[in-house]
Formats: structure tokens, sequence, C-alpha cells
């Protein structure tokens, strides 16, 4: 369903950290911005569903059915992105600015939860909310 974004979230993220650890003793700040959902309009611009992946006959035709609009939703109809142009602000103006900056209602639970739940806690948590099929096994 969001595989290819949510991996590449993790991408950036990965990458952030490495080219701090890299680029820090030259003087040069870097840093993460971990966004919730806003409406940007990113959605209405692209993304488009497999046809075999919404069909009845899949098997993530359900999953599929609930969560993308949830996020579709939240993406183009979600408030307005200028927090995160404010954090982008915070960070240039700011030295002692955190090494990651969480950004919107997503952003502000979900991380900190990550961060102090065990792994299946959290994808409990993330299961919950979202009303996702549980996972078997």
């Amino acid at each position: 369903m969001l595989i290819h974004y949510n991996a590449s979230k993790y991408a950036v993220e990965g990458i952030t950290d490495s080219l701090r650890l890299e680029v820090g003793q030259f003087g040069i700040r870097v840093h993460s911005i971990l966004a919730g959902l806003f409406g940007t309009n990113f959605i209405r611009k692209g993304l488009v569903a497999d046809a075999d992946t919404i069909s009845e006959a899949s098997p993530y035709h359900q999953p599929a059915g609930h969560f993308a609009p949830i996020v579709a939703t939240a993406i183009n109809d979600g408030p307005s992105p200028e927090p995160i142009a404010e954090a982008v602000k915070d960070i240039i103006e700011n030295k002692d600015s955190d090494i990651d900056v969480q950004v919107g209602k997503e952003a502000e639970g979900f991380v900190p939860l990550a961060r102090t739940l065990s792994d299946r806690a959290f994808e409990a948590q993330v299961i919950e909310t979202f009303g996702l099929p549980p996972i078997k096994g």
C-alpha cells in the first residue's frame, strides 16, 4: 500500500544520520524534520493505486480500501504545511535545535511512541490507530 513511501522516509532518515556524522567535523549541521501528514496535494498530483492491488480479488483489497483514503484525505485536505517551513527556519536560526524535529500530529504522536514502546507494542498501536488487519503468526 505505502511501502515505497515509508521506505523512502526511512532511507532519508538513515542518510541524514550518516551525513551528520560525516560532515559534523567541518561545522556542517544536518537535521531531520520528521513530518506528519500535511495538505500538500501530493496525492492529487500523481499517486495512482494499482488496479490489481485494489481489486476485490486482491488480498490487499480491504486494507488498501480502508487505509489509502485515510492517508489521501490527510494529505489532500490536511493542515497547512507552514509549520514545516517554521521548523526549517528554527533549525537555521537555532544552533542548539534538536537533530530531529517532529512536526505535525502524526509525527508528534508516533515518533515518541516508537522510541518508548517495544517494536511489537508500537506495531500494535499503529494497527489499532489506523484500523489495519492484525499481524498473524
